[in-house]
């Protein structure tokens, strides 16, 4: 039996089946700098964490490797929800999650926040939205384009996202959210609407060949 901490998911079937290397978004150097960032903020996760979150799951590396930190830390989720706008990536977490014979994840096709209850219930979403700056014939999708596309300063979603997250965290309630330095993260961090309803801290910024990356976590305030 492997201990919790040897425990590692098999992510093969992403890489090696071909419609999902042609309709989902596959785990690039954005990905790898969020799952640096959670696993440098990994004892920072109370252990008492039952409902986590990835909005815009794509083929799931980033939830599942997620799942695998808090694992290996015995840290043990009750369940993991994914929401994404493509049918394409939530068929490929299902494959994943089949394969690892993974229990307790739910996956919902879904826009967003659409038709989900303001439960207030979520103690960790994560979030790598689509941040590059696109026209606008190229929102509104439900392909591998809506991985990417963000509209003008590739924030559109992003903004859609930060205005209605409030009412799906408890009050204790954490979101790690990645930013691009195109998306102009200093004004979406000091937005009124931001500031007023989360603590945010930058928890790491890296720059690779094309883009510069931030890593945002954003508390939850309580009046």
């Amino acid at each position: 039996m492997i201990s919790s901490s040897e425990f590692k998911i098999n992510f093969d079937f992403i890489y090696n089946d071909e419609e999902v290397k042609k309709n989902v978004y596959l785990p690039s150097s954005d990905t790898f700098t969020f799952i640096d960032a959670l696993e440098n903020e990994i004892d920072n996760i109370p252990s008492d964490v039952n409902m986590v979150l990835e909005m815009g799951t794509g083929s799931g590396y980033l939830i599942l490797s997620l799942y695998e930190l808090l694992k290996r830390k015995n840290k043990n989720v009750d369940i993991f929800y994914c929401v994404d706008i493509n049918k394409s990536a939530c068929n490929c977490v299902k494959n994943v999650l089949r394969k690892n014979n993974i229990l307790n994840v739910e996956i919902i096709n879904n826009d967003l926040f659409n038709n989900i209850r303001k439960c207030e219930q979520f103690d960790l979403i994560v979030f790598n939205p689509p941040y590059v700056p696109t026209e606008q014939d190229e929102m509104n999708t439900t392909n591998i384009v809506a991985s990417y596309a963000g509209g003008k300063y590739g924030r559109e979603i992003i903004f859609k996202f930060l205005l209605n997250v409030y009412a799906y965290l408890n009050k204790s309630g954490v979101i790690y959210i990645l930013l691009e330095k195109n998306n102009k993260p200093h004004e979406i961090m000091n937005h009124t609407h931001i500031t007023e309803k989360f603590l945010c801290s930058l928890l790491k910024k890296k720059k690779t060949l094309n883009e510069t990356i931030f890593i945002y976590k954003l508390k939850k305030k309580v009046s």
